[in-house]
């Protein structure tokens, strides 16, 4: 009997991908996980709105047909958005919503 192997969405649908292509996949995956939990617990607008966003591009590119530098690229820019996101909301604080 084979242990149970913990489901590896990016080996099960791109299953083409390794390397740099594989991480930067697995980045964006994260990403849209991330964005979306982060924008559920968001106090402020602007930085949810930002947060929905990052968790949307993700979600388009991480299964796309894209180079492995173009998805190093869209990866590290969904970055520097949550990044963004996160200082909007420290400086901004909670707006009620």
């Amino acid at each position: 009997m084979s242990a149970h192997q913990p489901i590896d969405a990016v080996s099960h649908f791109c299953p083409w991908a390794e390397g740099d292509e594989k991480l930067s996949r697995q980045r964006l995956l994260n990403a849209r996980n991330i964005g979306a939990a982060k924008a559920q617990r968001a106090t402020n607008s602007r930085a949810r709105q930002l947060m929905w966003l990052i968790s949307s591009v993700a979600g388009d590119w991480v299964f796309a047909r894209a180079t492995a530098d173009d998805l190093t690229d869209i990866a590290n820019a969904l970055v520097r958005l949550m990044l963004a996101a996160g200082t909007i909301e420290r400086l901004e604080g909670s707006d009620g919503d």
